[in-house]
């Protein structure tokens, strides 16, 4: 398991002062259950972190994209050399247009979730964000507590979820 200090990106002062604000729970010891007790207090920020989750699938997106273009590039080259201009060609160099156009979509979607990232003001919580959902993409999304584990947070991943989720909501990302 891979570790990160967020004490080399924070103050030391900054780090003690957001791990202070953090509320332990009451039953820290026993296991979290969904039906007696909500998952974060009013409109919660579930949604905001979900959208930092779509950014590991749209870099999956864009590379099967990249591979899908060069392909299609690949067989139009080798058909206009064949052929001097069949209908079929006129369908595929279409499909490139789309392919390029949902590229530059998927580019533009993850520069936006890249900016609103690098728009949390709280260090902190930024700096957790960004060692959850941005990086190594190819690794399977951490739980909470493993989060709070590769971060060094001496918390439990319910408490260091509903801070982030708490200072989601209040920040208003």
């Amino acid at each position: 398991m891979k570790t990160k200090d967020l004490m080399i990106s924070l103050t030391a002062e900054k780090y003690l002062l957001e791990i202070m604000k953090i509320p332990l729970s009451r039953d820290s010891g026993q296991p979290y259950n969904r039906r007696s007790e909500p998952t974060c207090s009013g409109a919660c920020a579930a949604h905001i972190t979900a959208e930092f989750a779509r950014w590991r699938s749209l870099r999956m997106k864009k590379s099967r994209l990249k591979r899908h273009i060069s392909e299609l590039l690949a067989f139009i080259l080798k058909a206009e050399k064949e052929t001097e201009n069949s209908p079929a060609l006129n369908i595929k160099r279409a499909e490139l247009r789309d392919l390029i156009l949902m590229l530059g979509e998927t580019d533009l979607r993850i520069r936006e979730l890249e900016i609103k990232r690098d728009e949390i003001p709280c260090d902190f919580i930024r700096e957790i964000i960004s060692h959850r959902y941005f990086t190594d993409p190819e690794r399977r999304l951490p739980t909470w507590s493993e989060t709070a584990k590769e971060l060094g947070i001496a918390v439990n991943g319910e408490e260091l979820r509903r801070y982030v989720c708490q200072k989601l909501t209040s920040s208003a990302v």
